[in-house]
């Protein structure tokens, strides 16, 4: 979990702003790997979890954000607006394994959720778990 921490940590102070697409891209495609190297590492800090301590009488515990949510966020970015498709289509792959994973976790879709996958379905799709750790291996 260090390392997936580390690798966060690198990505959003130096990786995810390099000069070098390839640079970025490989940012971005090897925190979708890890997704299958340390799975429980990889959920505790790109998913969003429910807090009991945050909680609403009516509506039981809130979401919160997840630990690297900036990095979730810069690969979001990055897939609609990156100059090099190769970084947008990383970036893509990317945010495409959180949303399968929130998925997979029977996390329920929210408003939000749904206006995502609509501006994300104009970029390129590409299937979770497809190409992603099998190009870092």
């Amino acid at each position: 979990i260090a390392s997936l921490c580390h690798l966060v940590f690198l990505h959003e102070t130096k990786l995810g702003y390099d000069n070098n697409a390839s640079v970025r891209s490989g940012s971005y495609k090897a925190l979708a790997a890890a997704k299958y190297h340390v799975p429980k590492a990889w959920n505790g800090l790109f998913l969003v979890e429910k807090d009991s301590d945050n909680c609403d009488a009516t509506e039981g515990p809130q979401p919160r954000l997840a630990t690297a949510s900036t990095t979730v966020g810069m690969a979001w970015g990055a897939s609609k607006g990156d100059p090099a498709g190769e970084v947008a289509r990383s970036a893509l792959a990317f945010v495409n394994e959180v949303i399968a994973a929130e998925r997979e976790n029977g996390r329920e879709e929210s408003p939000s959720d749904s206006k995502m996958k609509e501006t994300i379905s104009g970029n390129e799709t590409i299937p979770p778990g497809e190409g992603v750790h099998k190009a870092v291996l």
